[in-house]
């Protein structure tokens, strides 16, 4: 019945035009969460960190080759396999997936950015959809070297995020170690943090720098997606041109606060979604995504990099689709 309420005044609010709902407040107990890191060892992580390396931004970048599986690696082991993924027998039904949000939502306005004049918004209250899915990456790469990125949560234990944030072949390779915390903001971790414990990344990203292959998916060491909920998922043939949407991130310039950047698709392709949104260091691996009636907000791209004439993301494409929706019933 609640969340019939809440569909109904969410409705409510976008025919009469209002452009924020808020219908929860921080969890009751922060302490109840685990917590990988304090933010003392945060702080000192940060001393040395620096966004995570990114591919070249392009619209068109290499060859469109198939999808080729992926590779999964165990940290603990250091074991990596191949997994291939046959996407038509692991079809999900339709092309899009509800969001999940136990904390309910805030309508965001549908603004739109500029590429040129930095128009991004700092999220103040991190705690509810459809910012509390989105997490902040303290990545330690193969080589050693202290990383931040973005990500968002897929499933109670999922998160999808970039490739070159979780294997990076001018880094070392895997990553050490990653820690994921979801809705930092400033030196409050509302959900606590975990670890990861298994990297999963797209067979043609690890096996030759595609970055039409550029994703990546965050096993970790406990279930904060069951509190944070995730966003939906879409994927679509018909271009998004035109569409507004919000890419969403945790920028280096003030690492430890969300942002977001409203902007409109200019430029589809099978692979890559191009436009006018902000994004800068730090923000890769976190969503691109879009609010629809029937799934909420939902993911459409994922953060890729940018220039000073647009940004662009990884498309999610019907087999990324398939694949993530995977995700959905895994937990620890």
């Amino acid at each position: 019945m609640f969340k019939k309420f809440v569909a109904c005044l969410s409705a409510l609010a976008l025919v009469l035009g209002i452009s924020t709902v808020s219908f929860a407040a921080e969890p009751s107990n922060a302490e109840d969460f685990p917590q990988a890191m304090t933010s003392e060892e945060i702080e000192e992580f940060l001393k040395t960190a620096t966004p995570v390396p990114i591919p070249e931004p392009t619209v068109q970048a290499f060859s469109l080759s198939a999808h080729n599986g992926s590779y999964s690696h165990d940290i603990e082991t250091g074991t990596t396999v191949f997994e291939p993924f046959d996407f038509i027998s692991s079809r999900s039904a339709g092309q899009e997936s509800p969001g999940y949000f136990p904390n309910g939502y805030t309508l965001v306005p549908e603004s739109r950015g500029i590429v040129g004049d930095d128009n991004r918004v700092k999220v103040s209250n991190t705690a509810v959809g459809p910012w509390c899915n989105t997490v902040k990456l303290l990545i330690v790469a193969g080589n050693g070297n202290n990383y931040i990125g973005s990500g968002f949560m897929i499933g109670p234990n999922s998160v999808a995020t970039s490739g070159h944030c979780v294997y990076s072949a001018s880094s070392g390779g895997w990553a050490q170690s990653i820690t994921v915390i979801p809705a930092l903001n400033g030196s409050s971790q509302p959900y606590g943090s975990a670890s990861a414990y298994n990297l999963v990344c797209g067979g043609n990203w690890q096996s030759s720098h595609d970055n039409q292959d550029d994703w990546g998916v965050i096993r970790i060491n406990a279930n904060l997606g069951n509190s944070t909920g995730w966003l939906g998922l879409r994927w679509q043939s018909a271009s998004y041109n035109g569409e507004s949407v919000n890419a969403v991130g945790y920028p280096q310039e003030d690492g430890n606060y969300m942002y977001y950047g409203p902007g409109t698709v200019t430029s589809s392709s099978d692979r890559t979604l191009a436009g006018n949104w902000d994004l800068t260091g730090g923000q890769s691996g976190g969503p691109v995504h879009k609010y629809y009636s029937s799934t909420g907000y939902t993911a459409i791209g994922i953060n890729r990099g940018g220039s000073s004439s647009y940004s662009d993301c990884l498309r999610i494409d019907e087999w990324i689709y398939n694949k993530f929706m995977s995700y959905r019933s895994l937990s620890y």
